[in-house]
């Protein structure tokens, strides 16, 4: 096994065991065989390692324990211990499809990428039947840099990232709590090359119950990121880019406060968002939808 083909999983795990030995074995599955996978239980309370116990048999397979700091500071302690010279991330409720790396590291020799490669994903439900793709739109296709100073159209456990890479740029900020990936993706496309393979190669497993409760929090952390790559970087406040990323700021935590009934606020940051981009067609759009549910008398 030569190193610099060798490629590192990093899979952060926390009461993971229900869904842990699926992920798993869509790594054993893989059709590319030249790969170790750390797993970092991250102070779980339930039998997460119980579950991993019997994969440890296959020497490529380790178990990494620490007490519960978090997934930034997991994934960082899987990256720390990682071999090879490619590192991917894989979450522990996440799954792979089969020719996940092998059709990746292919992107990687014929575009010769030294920075990150993603993919697409689709989603689906524990106990429901059926898949969707995830639709992230690129803000600019030529421009990978720029699209995520917009929002986080990369699935985190589609990445594949050099080593090289994340020694130049650093590891996740685990002073962030949510959009950790975000900051870390935007740093790398500050100075690297970022490539997509246009497939869908990861199931990305949503959990029910809707809007997390944490949303709110959720949104100051990713306010964080906004404000350290945008609304305080080198972007002046009349800056078209600034503009339109305020406004998909707004526009999401706009349809959040609908999700959770909050009327009043949903109103609220649906005025921030005509505030921080007037010529958005987005803002018409959700007008003239509007006055047409008046006319036709739905709420």
């Amino acid at each position: 096994m030569k190193k610099n083909h060798l490629i590192s999983v990093i899979m952060p795990a926390y009461n993971a065991s229900p869904f842990i030995g699926e992920a798993i074995e869509s790594v054993i599955q893989q059709t590319y065989a030249e790969w170790e996978l750390i797993i970092v239980d991250d102070g779980s309370t339930d039998s997460t390692c119980g579950a991993v116990e019997p994969f440890l048999r296959d020497k490529r397979i380790r178990l990494i324990k620490q007490q519960n700091c978090g997934v930034s500071k997991a994934r960082n302690t899987g990256i720390c211990n990682a071999s090879g010279q490619w590192i991917a991330f894989l979450d522990a409720d996440d799954l792979w499809l089969p020719q996940k790396l092998h059709l990746q590291m292919n992107c990687a020799e014929e575009n010769r990428v030294s920075g990150l490669i993603h993919a697409n994903a689709f989603r689906f439900s524990t106990g429901q039947s059926g898949t969707g793709l995830i639709s992230n739109p690129v803000y600019d296709k030529n421009d990978s840099h720029k699209s995520l100073l917009m929002y986080d159209f990369i699935v985190t456990s589609s990445v594949m990232v050099s080593r090289n890479c994340i020694d130049a740029v650093g590891c996740f900020d685990e002073n962030l709590s949510g959009p950790e990936d975000w900051d870390l993706w935007t740093r790398i496309a500050e100075s690297f090359k970022i490539c997509k393979v246009d497939t869908p190669l990861v199931y990305y497993r949503e959990h029910q119950g809707g809007i997390s409760k944490n949303y709110h929090k959720q949104f100051e952390q990713r306010m964080k990121v906004m404000k350290r790559y945008v609304l305080n970087g080198r972007y002046n406040k009349s800056s078209r880019l600034k503009r339109k990323a305020l406004w998909y700021f707004w526009n999401e935590r706009a349809y959040c406060e609908k999700q959770c009934g909050s009327r009043i606020k949903m109103v609220l940051y649906s005025a921030k968002m005509f505030v921080s981009d007037p010529l958005e067609y987005g803002n018409y759009r959700l007008l003239f939808n509007k006055i047409e549910r008046l006319v036709l008398g739905k709420k």
